[in-house]
């Protein structure tokens, strides 16, 4: 099952004004960063193979990938580094050659000596580009080349096309072959399967037994799935897709093909027959899943699936057959040839691996919908069943694993297992995001992350990310004629305090940088809530931010429209009448404004007179105002007006000394 993430998509935001508050939530934020090596990261993917290791990290904390880091076992060129010397050192990060990704990384996966990575480059966040990498002994990389190995990432697209014609909705690699899932008609699930590289048990699905170079189109043997293609899974040498035949977005549906050899397929078929063409695999209890296919995974020995019997979109029962070699199927029987139901589990079941030595599942104990317990099972000779020790060779039925601290701290989003060592991903602040990367089992060529030593026969933390987010940001107008922008961090570990203020900068639509201020009397820190004026604002101009600087990383948000007050510096009498008199007012505007840009109250004036009283009148399209009512042939004297009305009060106010009389009333 492919990790999926939380994105954090824009939503619309009416540009209005900024005489009204300008207020952005957390999913108003798209960041990126050019730099590399952030102090700050989530974890979005993590893989583990044939002892090497890769994962996925947004380093500009916008919910993508951007930057792609691989370790371990190199023999073949599959960390994609341009050598073939083992990257037993620690994560090492992986570009194409002499370029970039030119977009978000979004699916990361690994055959036993292959790699690939599926990127989104018009950034709608689907894939729609596939590298490969690795070995290429039996044409898995994909390209049409006899070349042995490619030692980096090269783009691979079908034969005589310069595109996939759809967007990449998955991506499987295992043993020498590969395949993805294509949506070619853009509704967001797949419609076109893809499969290429070695053959020799018909795991491609073509009917024949022949190795593919290029990736090349795959159906049943009638020529139709019968619905979307929802989850692709490679096993050693044979494949499953799941199906969803009812189009309610959730599989019904489990095909397999490829190798038999232990019964992996399911379908009841003798154990040393290869299935040429996709084939429906059932139940033995009936002839479908009684509820939706969640996940699916496929190894040389066994394969299972998790179900959601009860349609709460939550999985409640595992299915597993194949062969109990290493105890891969929890329980006694040697082989189960039909999908039957494994050793009830309490909790959601939420993430299933199986390959040639363990199966392993993580649960929803407390029904967050986010798993927070791992139960593995099967081979335990690197120490990669995580019980803390070797004593048992193998384990033959669920057990709980945790860390040296006898608890995760947070949610468990990915688990992966690789030949003999496994991981996974831990989301420590809640926030759905992965900061914590644990590993264990063995680690003879660095695939632990770290360089080579005795096997960790317990769930080691080899890597921690502390990351912060933008929950809340206002740009609203100051008493100054200016701005103010205040901001709420989610920062859950404390980076930034009253003793470590964030450096902030913030950007318009031109890309201008406008430095901060720091306010300390309206912020409060340990709130995480920090106050700034905005320096260099002109008076009564418009002006478009769309982007803040925190430290090194950037936020972009959708952009506000923001208007400095306008300024009065003079009151010049136009014209008297007899019961009226009409001002000019003198106003500080940029060219880019008139007064329409203001609501009435911002308009209003309050006249005061030297008498105590006053006038409150709206200033019009010339920016005039006319006193009405007034007395025929009497003297007036104006002391100051107050204007610009907001939040039921004058922002600001002019002393004058200004005397006018009327004039005098003709009978």
């Amino acid at each position: 099952m492919k990790f999926t993430k939380k994105l954090l998509l824009p939503i619309t935001l009416l540009f209005i004004p900024t005489f009204f508050i300008n207020n952005l939530n957390l999913n108003n934020f798209n960041n990126f960063k050019k730099e590399i090596n952030s102090d700050y990261d989530f974890i979005i993917d993590q893989e583990d193979s044939t002892y090497f290791s890769g994962e996925i990290l947004d380093t500009d904390l916008d919910g993508y990938g951007d930057s792609l880091y691989m370790w371990g076992k190199n023999n073949k060129g599959q960390i994609g580094n341009g050598t073939t010397n083992n990257a037993d050192s620690g994560p090492i990060e992986i570009f194409p050659h002499n370029s970039d990704w030119n977009g978000n990384l979004i699916d990361l996966e690994l055959g036993e000596e292959h790699s690939g990575v599926t990127v989104d480059t018009d950034y709608n966040g689907y894939a729609d580009t596939l590298y490969m990498w690795g070995s290429n002994d039996y044409g898995q990389i994909g390209n049409g080349s006899s070349i042995n190995y490619f030692f980096y990432p090269v783009k691979i697209t079908p034969k005589n096309y310069i595109n996939w014609k759809g967007n990449i909705i998955d991506l499987s690699l295992e043993g020498n072959f590969s395949s993805v899932i294509i949506d070619t008609d853009l509704d967001g699930y797949a419609d076109t399967l893809y499969m290429w590289g070695e053959n020799n048990n018909k795991q491609l699905g073509n009917g024949t037994d022949i190795s593919l170079n290029t990736p090349t189109i795959i159906v049943p043997e009638n020529g139709d799935w019968n619905g979307n293609l929802i989850d692709l899974e490679l096993g050693q040498n044979d494949s499953a897709l799941t199906i969803d035949t009812d189009l309610d977005g959730y599989a019904d549906t489990l095909y397999m093909w490829g190798s038999n050899a232990f019964c992996q397929l399911g379908q009841n078929e003798s154990k040393f027959i290869d299935q040429a063409y996709p084939k429906i695999t059932e139940p033995i209890t009936s002839d479908q899943f009684l509820g939706n296919i969640l996940d699916v995974s496929t190894s040389i020995y066994s394969s299972g699936i998790i179900v959601d019997s009860d349609l709460d979109n939550y999985g409640d029962t595992l299915y597993m057959w194949g062969t109990n070699v290493n105890g891969v199927l929890a329980n006694d029987n040697i082989i189960i040839p039909i999908p039957a139901i494994v050793t009830s589990i309490s909790g959601n079941l939420i993430n299933f691996e199986t390959n040639n030595k363990n199966s392993g599942v993580t649960i929803d104990t407390d029904l967050d919908g986010y798993a927070d317990t791992l139960y593995m099972w099967g081979d335990n000779e690197y120490g990669q069943a995580g019980i803390g020790n070797l004593n048992q060779s193998y384990i033959n039925y669920p057990t709980a694993i945790f860390p040296y601290s006898d608890s995760w701290n947070g949610n468990i989003l990915n688990y992966s297992i690789g030949k003999t060592y496994a991981s996974v991903i831990i989301d420590q602040n809640w926030d759905g995001y992965g900061d914590r990367l644990y590993m264990w089992g063995s680690n003879e060529y660095g695939e632990a992350g770290i360089a080579p030593c005795p096997n960790f026969i317990i769930p080691n933390s080899i890597f921690e990310s502390k990351s912060f987010q933008i929950s809340d940001l206002e740009i609203i107008n100051n008493q100054n004629h200016g701005f103010d922008l205040n901001i709420t961090l989610n920062d859950y570990w404390n980076i930034f305090d009253a003793n470590n203020i964030p450096e902030i900068s913030l950007f318009d639509q031109y890309n201008n940088l406008y430095d901060l201020t720091y306010l300390e009397d309206d912020s409060s820190p340990i709130d995480d809530i920090y106050s700034f004026e905005i320096n260099n604002i002109e008076i009564g101009t418009k002006y478009v931010f769309t982007k803040v600087q925190i430290d090194t990383i950037y936020f972009n948000f959708t952009p506000i429209i923001s208007i400095s007050d306008y300024l009065i510096s003079n009151l010049e009498l136009e014209e008297t009448g007899i019961n009226n008199a009409i001002f000019n007012l003198d106003v500080v505007l940029g060219s880019n404004l008139n007064i329409s840009y203001f609501t009435s109250d911002q308009r209003k004036v309050k006249v005061n007179f030297s008498d105590d009283t006053y006038q409150e009148v709206l200033i019009d399209q010339n920016w005039d105002v006319e006193l009405k009512e007034l007395n025929s042939d009497t003297s007036y004297q104006i002391i100051g007006i107050d204007y610009f009305y907001e939040n039921e009060s004058y922002k600001y106010n002019l002393p004058v000394d200004i005397t006018f009389k009327t004039l005098i009333e003709e009978y």
